[in-house]
């Protein structure tokens, strides 16, 4: 009785691996997998093409057993993430490119810089170091952290870890195997002592920027929309505290900047900005305060105008706030939202939904792609 028990068993592990592995198959002609992130294939002509990194791995939950307690973790099958070069005005996949892991590959965003694609983990759960360097037009890695730490001496011990931050200005953080924490601008292709002497060196290449900030100086739901101007070194990266903004003058006083409002007859119900640079922030806003509400993006100008509102009937399903599912407050959803700009495409992606291509100018959705 007990083998026929284990030939049953045996076999069905046998079928589920089967059509996993059918599926992913399958996956050879559309996208499959859970979205990590995409990106915009720089000077790909004048038809859009994208690359996008999916997780096609099989997840589980592992319980153990232990004196008093169970622990639970995550575990994985057939690890392996997959790499879609992808036409999105077509919705067809171009070429596919596999990569196996021995277990759960990292949670990673794609970070363009230049005809690169750094491929390269968030900090959110511990992982051995992983980065990837892509040629962007044909995803080939070009540069892994091996070869990173032979250019610089700061990295001779070894790289433990790397963690990236898509801030304006992205950057990476790098720990070493002789206990330092190391930050390397992407952009500057340079390795910098600290955070501190990173953002210093930012006033000497870009001098005096603008930022856009939300803010309810009651801390309230009602944001209103500023654009602060003042030295790089200052702004990036801060944060600031909403009563400033009852008060401009003391963003002088604790900045060295000064503030405007912009759409005065604006507020955007508990909103947060998915994207700034120097022109333009997304906004992401809810239509009503509550514990259900759909939510809208809207793009605005730093002369204040609002160029477009997209509402929540274009965009992803799961965006929206919903008393029923946990994940929906701001915290989680802004985690899963990603918006990189490329010339006058905004490339929206939520994680592990879809992603869509925006008209900059005129809001127009120019595809959707929903996994």
């Amino acid at each position: 009785m007990g083998k026929k028990i284990l030939i049953i068993v045996l076999i069905l592990v046998a079928i589920a691996i089967g059509a996993y592995e059918g599926v992913s198959m399958f996956g050879r002609n559309r996208i499959s997998g859970k979205l990590m992130d995409a990106v915009l294939i720089p000077d790909a002509g004048s038809q859009p093409r994208l690359l996008v990194l999916t997780d096609g791995s099989f997840e589980y939950l592992s319980t153990t057993k232990r004196p008093g307690k169970e622990v639970k973790t995550i575990k994985g099958l057939f690890c392996k993430t997959y790499l879609y070069h992808y036409d999105p005005m077509a919705k067809a996949v171009l070429q596919r490119q596999k990569t196996k892991y021995d277990s759960l590959p990292p949670d990673c965003v794609l970070i363009p810089i230049g005809h690169e694609i750094w491929e390269v983990p968030v900090e959110r759960r511990f992982y051995t170091t992983h980065l990837r360097v892509l040629d962007a037009k044909t995803g080939q890695v070009i540069m892994t952290q091996n070869d990173l730490a032979k250019k610089f001496p700061e990295l001779a011990s070894g790289i433990l870890r790397i963690v990236a931050d898509v801030k304006r200005p992205p950057y990476l953080k790098i720990y070493t195997k002789d206990g330092r924490t190391l930050i390397y601008g992407l952009e500057q292709k340079k390795l910098y002592s600290d955070k501190k002497d990173f953002l210093k060196s930012l006033d000497s290449q870009l001098g005096e920027i603008k930022l856009f900030v939300l803010a309810d100086p009651s801390g309230g739901a009602r944001k209103r929309l500023f654009l602060v101007t003042g030295p790089a070194f200052k702004l990036y990266h801060a944060s600031f505290m909403e009563s400033y903004f009852a008060k401009l003058s003391l963003l002088e006083s604790f900045y060295d900047a000064r503030a405007e409002e912009l759409a005065r007859d604006k507020v955007f119900l508990e909103g947060w900005i998915a994207y700034q640079d120097q022109t333009i922030a997304l906004i992401v806003h809810q239509d009503q305060v509550g514990s259900n509400s759909p939510r809208r993006i809207t793009c605005v100008d730093a002369e204040g105008k609002v160029l477009w509102t997209l509402p929540q009937k274009d965009l992803f399903q799961g965006l929206e706030l919903s008393a029923n599912d946990a994940y929906s407050v701001k915290t989680f959803v802004q985690d899963r939202l990603r918006v990189k700009r490329h010339d006058s495409t905004l490339l929206i992606v939520f994680k592990p939904k879809g992603f869509m291509g925006v008209d900059i100018r005129t809001g127009r959705i120019l595809w959707k792609e929903v996994i």
